[in-house]
């Protein structure tokens, strides 16, 4: 889709070009930056040794980001949605590799199918305005982050009405910060960066599961590879399935494989698809590896509470067990655009008036030159084991 006619020809059709990503295709995180300042209000700062951009006029998002000065651009940036962003649709998708939702999506007491509404499928799915529309107001801004709020008002499938403020401190990671983890990243080119997402009830009722809770929810959106796998490691011990894949299309093993205490899940943005853990499964830290660029990704959060409840995202409006759900996710896009995310989400929050409660979701980029063996780093920071993993993705190279 081109931009409108009110710039030169020959700018038209850069943009339109740019906005334009194959699967494989990477820009510069240079274009993107100057990109989204220029065009969204972006804002830079410093993390580990590289840099990444925040847009509080895009919903509070973290953009893209790189590992190091020169380096390729690490979210995902639909320029074409930021420029003219459509009117009357389902879904802004404006990317980045940190988004603020709440949850739960669907079920029973879903927030993105509308009031009584028995059907839950594409077509009926819309994500509510005060997630996809307007600005955040910035409270702060230092060096290395800022921090954001907002008010919102939302209503569930039941009718329930929430009144809720919301929070985001975001900043940029150093060394200190990551703790024993530091060590592994030694010598290496990475960017790292957090977000503190607050949500706290602001009517005058307590928020009760008969009539549905909320979640925080936060997802990234990244360039997918041909090569690329999602790895999300799992607890050995448990009830439920290692991995649910019952969310869209059906996957086979061309798409989700199963290690010892991990899953890898196809992500090259060609074939729309889900995967999820549950609590008793989940482990708080989840990733992708795409071996071109020979850059990791990894997610890590908390508090990851496994005696608390947690919302379902099954596409399901009579779900039996709307609080035996989700706290991690993977998801592959299969339309024009491109990207694949990595998801982590809060227990459901059973909030009175006044009270609030806090899901931090941390973001790393490891590039991992040729010649270096990604054993040490995987292990670090997804506590799984590299040669298995690597058997089993099917990836030549060390």
């Amino acid at each position: 889709m081109f931009v409108r006619l009110l710039l030169p020809g020959a700018v038209l059709l850069v943009l339109a070009a740019c906005s334009m990503r194959r699967p494989g295709a990477f820009p510069s995180y240079a274009s993107d930056a100057a990109f989204l300042e220029e065009q969204a209000g972006g804002r830079r700062f410093p993390g580990g040794t590289g840099e990444f951009v925040v847009c509080p006029g895009l919903q509070g998002r973290v953009m893209t980001s790189e590992v190091a000065p020169g380096g390729a651009s690490l979210g995902y940036v639909p320029r074409e949605v930021i420029l003219h962003p459509p009117e009357d649709v389902p879904f802004r998708n404006f990317g980045g590799e940190d988004r603020f939702w709440i949850g739960p999506e669907a079920g029973p007491y879903a927030l993105y199918f509308g009031t009584g509404e028995t059907e839950q499928v594409e077509a009926n799915w819309r994500v509510p305005a005060p997630l996809q529309e307007g600005a955040w107001e910035v409270v702060t801004e230092g060096p290395r982050g800022l921090t954001m709020r907002r008010r919102m008002e939302l209503v569930n499938r039941l009718g329930t009405r929430f009144e809720v403020g919301v929070t985001r401190e975001i900043r940029g990671l150093e060394a200190g910060d990551l703790g024993g983890l530091a060590e592994a990243l030694a010598g290496l080119d990475w960017v790292g960066f957090e977000s503190l997402n607050t949500l706290e009830n602001l009517g005058a009722e307590d928020w009760r599961e008969e009539t549905g809770l909320l979640c925080l929810w936060i997802l990234g959106m990244f360039p997918p590879g041909p090569e690329t796998f999602a790895i999300l490691p799992y607890r050995t011990e448990g009830h439920s399935p290692p991995v649910l894949t019952d969310y869209f299309n059906p996957l086979g093993p061309d798409r989700v494989r199963v290690g010892s205490d991990f899953v890898l899940f196809r992500v090259d943005g060609r074939y729309r698809s889900k995967i999820g853990m549950l609590r008793d499964r989940a482990q708080p830290a989840l990733g992708a590896w795409d071996p071109r660029r020979r850059i990791l990704t990894v997610v890590r959060f908390e508090p990851l509470r496994r005696s608390d409840p947690y919302l379902s995202e099954l596409w399901i409006a009579d779900n039996p067990a709307p609080y035996d759900g989700d706290v991690v996710n993977s998801y592959n896009h299969g339309g024009p655009e491109p990207f694949f995310e990595l998801e982590t989400s809060s227990p459901a929050l059973s909030l009175g008036p006044r009270q609030a409660a806090t899901h931090t979701h941390r973001t790393l980029h490891v590039r991992i030159p040729e010649g270096r063996d990604p054993a040490p780093v995987v292990r670090a920071l997804l506590g799984v084991d590299w040669a298995e993993v690597a058997e089993l993705a099917g990836w030549s190279r060390p």
